[in-house]
């Protein structure tokens, strides 16, 4: 049986958050502004404090005239002008408040919905996001290496909170591990994909990263947001290695949620249909 992530709280325009607009999340950006084409009434958000540097320009979306500028800024003019939307932007770090104030969302609560895309390359701004996000707001992390990444989707940091979080009865998953409670070294000091002094940038030059991996991350958070947002969204993480030429799928089940936490199947399992108020077995 296969389970599609809720998006009963997604009834409204969404707001997109993307945390990272550098390599990956400058393509992402670009990625979600050709989706939401005609959906002018989703937003989005572009969140980064660094700045354009001279190094960045092989790589990612920019040119000499945006060195020294601050990326989320940059991005977001660009992308306004080429779609004809309103792109929001912070040159602050992430911030729930933050991010709750320009969708103008109570806490996300009332309001606009929000989706979260991390693009980071860091342990400490994963960690602030999972910090951060909280049911029913879905948050997605890209994190890769050389030529190898992962995009991962959940919602619950502490594993004794995933109770009851599968439907049986109408087949619907509510609560899934945060991207760091899937794979735990997503928070570890070092998790960096470049080397300790060197970032996504400028390990491409020095040859320690694909140069099209950040591309091809991007279309793989792209097309999990599109299924999010049509409910057809069936896992919970995908992974792939340019080098093997491989793709896989980790299916949104709670036999994969129970062995990935160590808890039992049927602590996972919702008893009460939300619909009708019954108890199904």
């Amino acid at each position: 049986m296969t389970y599609k992530l809720s998006t009963a709280h997604l009834t409204k325009p969404v707001g997109i958050c993307i945390v990272g607009v550098g390599g990956t999340g400058g393509f992402v950006a670009d990625g979600l502004c050709r989706l939401l084409i005609k959906s002018p009434g989703n937003r989005i958000m572009l969140v980064d404090h660094d700045r354009v540097e001279t190094h960045n320009l092989r790589r990612q979306h920019f040119y000499e005239g945006d060195v020294g500028k601050f990326k989320s800024k940059v991005m977001a003019e660009r992308l306004s002008g080429m779609y004809g939307r309103e792109i929001l932007y912070t040159v602050y770090p992430f911030h729930r408040d933050l991010v709750a104030g320009a969708f103008n969302s109570n806490h996300w609560n009332g309001g606009m919905e929000v989706v979260v895309v991390g693009c980071v390359d860091n342990a400490r701004a994963r960690a602030d996001m999972t910090d951060n996000v909280h049911e029913p707001c879905w948050y997605i992390d890209a994190g890769n290496g050389q030529s190898s990444g992962q995009v991962l989707i959940g919602n619950i940091p502490d594993k004794k909170f995933l109770k009851a979080g599968f439907n049986p009865a109408n087949h619907t998953c509510v609560r899934l591990p945060t991207p760091s409670l899937q794979l735990p070294g997503l928070l570890a000091p070092g998790a960096e994909t470049a080397k300790p002094d060197v970032d996504c940038a400028q390990a491409v030059e020095v040859e320690d990263q694909n140069p099209t991996i950040n591309q091809a991350m991007a279309v793989l958070v792209v097309e999990m947001v599109r299924r999010l947002l049509n409910g057809t969204l069936d896992y919970m993480g995908v992974y792939l290695d340019l080098e093997a030429g491989s793709l896989r799928q980790v299916p949104a089940m709670p036999e994969t949620v129970a062995r990935m936490c160590s808890v039992k199947v049927n602590s996972l399992m919702s008893e009460v249909c939300p619909c009708c108020g019954k108890k199904h077995d």
